[in-house]
């Protein structure tokens, strides 16, 4: 008996709009589902045949995939024009919260989305499309109140040089918008500091000058 495992191919694919049609489908080796991507990435230039030949040749595992997908612009383009104006249900919640309780990515996993993430830049026609989906959505009290629980007893301590150097890095020469000003403005209006919090940005502040006067001096 032969081992040899075949797949049925969509010669045009379902993601181009292909049917189920038996005309549509052609019975293929893994090796030649595989080369049959390659050749449709090759020609269409579509992310799902590049991620079936990737797949199906070995190339790349389940949690590349899900990150392929995941960094995608396309993707998450589509995602977010489909996710617009949508509501979950309390009962997909209560799944979702259900199936993410206790669950940990692995080490591996997490320096994957970590080198994923590196360097990546947002275009400004992506930019837009996640101002749009954002514009006026507001956390629920429920949410607002697990953020809360999550922030509380977390241990902060003093930020190391490398971290302080990557926060300047990124907001050195940075312009904020007359509307994100407008924003911070009436975010900040009739906003009361305690006094734990004056102290602490008269202690900063101090720190800085002498810093700076430090720095002229050599």
């Amino acid at each position: 008996m032969s081992k040899t495992i075949y797949h049925h191919h969509h010669i045009i694919p379902r993601h181009a709009g292909g049917t189920d049609d038996p005309s549509n489908i052609v019975k293929l080796t893994i090796e030649e589902h595989a080369e049959a991507h390659r050749l449709l990435y090759e020609e269409h230039g579509r992310w799902q045949d590049r991620l079936a030949w990737k797949m199906l040749s070995g190339q790349i595992g389940k949690d590349e995939i899900l990150l392929e997908i995941a960094r995608d612009p396309e993707v998450n383009a589509k995602r977010s024009a489909s996710l617009k104006g949508h509501s979950v249900s309390e009962e997909t919640r209560a799944r979702l919260r259900e199936v993410n309780t206790g669950k940990k990515h692995s080490k591996e996993t997490k320096e994957k989305i970590s080198a994923t993430s590196k360097g990546r830049r947002h275009t400004d026609e992506s930019k837009a499309k996640l101002r749009e989906f954002n514009t006026g959505r507001k956390h629920t009290d429920e949410a607002k109140a697990k953020m809360s629980a999550v922030q509380k007893g977390r241990k902060k301590g003093p930020l190391s040089e490398e971290t302080k150097a990557k926060m300047s890095a990124v907001r050195k020469g940075r312009i904020l918008s007359e509307e994100h000003k407008a924003a911070l403005s009436k975010a900040a209006k009739g906003k009361k500091l305690s006094e734990e919090h004056k102290e602490k940005i008269r202690a900063a502040s101090k720190r800085y000058w002498e810093k700076k006067r430090t720095e002229k001096l050599e």
